[in-house]
């Protein structure tokens, strides 16, 4: 008796495997899409790339799922553009971009469910390539979040995270509401022998808004383009910047950063572009700034140059102890800026070239940096100002300013120059052939 059970239990066991192995084939997969899609239609629709709902089951409880199901049936189909319903879509986990695939969000909005989580991220783009999302709207919870879990900041709520990938593009797209950043940018360190940077990003004409920490991170990344973006109303956990270039681990850098044709303004942080670590290219230009540039640690060349700028001080620089420990401002070059109430500083720059801005009611200040300041203007009207140039150094040690051509207009009995520890030299060619 005992062994007959025995038997009995054996064969159901190989017929429920059986059923398993089936269920879990090509064969049933494939039967099983058949079946849906002559109850639902095909899944995509081949002419102009409209996911079918209701054959991913989308709309429902499982959206994220439903929408991954439907990347992944255009990946593994050759299908390269996919567009979404027009609707709004809510999830509660994220949606992950796989490579060869544009995702067109067709106006629609894709929405996080208010949660308590300290990090999530609507969009993912993991160990990808050759990624597009455009035209639509992602809003995070940040004002129905649960903050009180965890006893965090809970800053790492993302719009779209981008990790590893290369050869991504992200534009016309609304990205508001996120407890942390609206893009984030970085690398895979999960591994440390395989290291793989982000590169060839391009972000444009997006709105960027009303996040937490930030309008978008770099934490490491190569070639990467930002333009024709308004980023705003960042504000509740620092630095509340616009943009922010800031490595968290010596291996990690961010080269060749292109930012052109953008607005930033209304910043709680008064931080519009935030530099901080591992810094080796950037090209700022063209740009309407309303907000600090805070520039620190960039080990090549930084050009900022034909920005309309208010409010907007530009800071580089490093202390005396910074500089001991290895991080150093190499190579700035400033020039053909138009700045209302905005000033330029800079300290232990290895070198600088400030060159033909109009700074309206502030000052050019240099300490320890060797500088060439040429052709540029400084008006003031206000009985506030009290210096037009401030050549000042807190130490003993004396550097050099090639200066030639600058002018101060306006209220001049009010404004001086400061020359201190300063060697006063006008061969500018051979400084700036040797630049």
């Amino acid at each position: 008796m005992i062994k007959r059970k025995v038997f009995y239990i054996i064969i159901l066991a190989l017929l429920l495997f059986i059923i398993l192995y089936f269920i879990n084939s090509d064969v049933f997969i494939n039967f099983s899409n058949q079946v849906k899609i002559i109850m639902y239609g095909e899944p995509i629709n081949l002419a102009n790339g409209m996911i079918n709902n209701d054959f991913f089951n989308i709309n429902s409880n499982a959206t994220a799922r439903g929408i991954n199901d439907a990347l992944e049936y255009a990946y593994k189909n050759n299908i390269q553009y996919v567009c979404l319903e027009k609707g709004i879509y809510e999830i509660n986990e994220s949606i992950h971009l796989i490579s060869n695939i544009h995702l067109d969000l067709n106006g629609s909005t894709i929405e996080y469910i208010p949660n308590s989580n300290k990090t999530y991220s609507l969009l993912r783009i993991e160990n990808q390539d050759n990624v597009i999302i455009s035209n639509g709207f992602l809003k995070g919870d940040r004002y129905e979040h649960d903050y009180s879990q965890d006893n965090s900041t809970h800053e790492w709520g993302l719009g779209i995270r981008i990790t590893s990938s290369t050869n991504i593009e992200i534009f016309n797209l609304n990205i508001s509401e996120m407890t942390g950043d609206g893009i984030y940018i970085s690398q895979n360190s999960s591994n440390r022998e395989k290291l793989i940077n982000s590169e060839n990003i391009k972000i444009h004409d997006c709105m960027i808004h009303d996040n937490r920490r930030q309008g978008i991170t770099i934490i490491s990344g190569e070639n990467i383009d930002i333009y024709s973006n308004e980023i705003f109303d960042i504000n509740g956990v620092n630095p509340k910047s616009a943009i922010c270039i800031e490595s968290n681990y010596d291996y990690e850098k961010s080269d060749n950063i292109n930012i052109y044709d953008n607005k930033f303004y209304n910043l709680n942080g008064n931080y519009s572009i935030y530099y901080y670590r591992n810094l080796y290219n950037s090209n700022i230009y063209n740009n309407e700034i309303s907000g600090k540039l805070f520039i620190h640690d960039v080990k090549g060349l930084i050009k900022i140059h034909d920005n309309i700028m208010n409010n907007a001080n530009i800071s580089c620089g490093i202390t005396e102890e910074e500089k001991e420990n290895g991080f150093t401002v190499a190579k700035v070059i400033i020039e053909n800026n138009n700045m209302q109430n905005s000033n330029i500083k800079l300290t232990n720059c290895e070198k600088s070239i400030i060159h033909n801005n109009t700074i309206y009611n502030q000052t050019i200040e240099v300490k320890n940096s060797e500088s060439a300041i040429i052709n540029n203007i400084v008006i003031s009207n206000s009985e506030q100002l009290q210096y037009g140039y401030i050549y000042g150094d807190n130490s003993n040690d004396y550097f050099t300013i090639y200066e030639q051509g600058n002018k101060i207009i306006g209220n001049i009995s009010n404004m001086e120059k400061i020359y201190s520890n300063v060697i006063i030299n006008n061969n500018i060619e051979e400084f700036i052939e040797n630049f």
